[in-house]
């Protein structure tokens, strides 16, 4: 369950801008993730999410047009 949240974390902050958790808990929620305040941060973290940018929206650390290979390792060392 978790590596399938933080896998739509990272889907969802690439996709679209993302400015604060409070938005970032209600698309989860629309996902189908109700998850806590805490655990939205500690996803962050594990997940490497910066903001950043002119928008300030957060920003995964994989970059734009990988092939998903850097984002299933930084899952695999979330998980572990």
């Amino acid at each position: 369950m978790k590596a399938r949240r933080q896998s739509v974390i990272l889907d969802v902050v690439q996709r679209q801008p993302v400015r604060n958790q409070k938005q970032l808990r209600s698309l989860l929620r629309t996902a189908g993730f109700d998850v806590t305040q805490a655990t939205l941060s500690r996803d962050i973290r594990e997940l490497g999410l910066v903001k950043g940018g002119s928008d300030a929206v957060y920003q995964s650390p994989v970059p734009a047009g990988s092939n998903g290979h850097v984002a299933r390792l930084l899952l695999k060392r979330a998980v572990a």
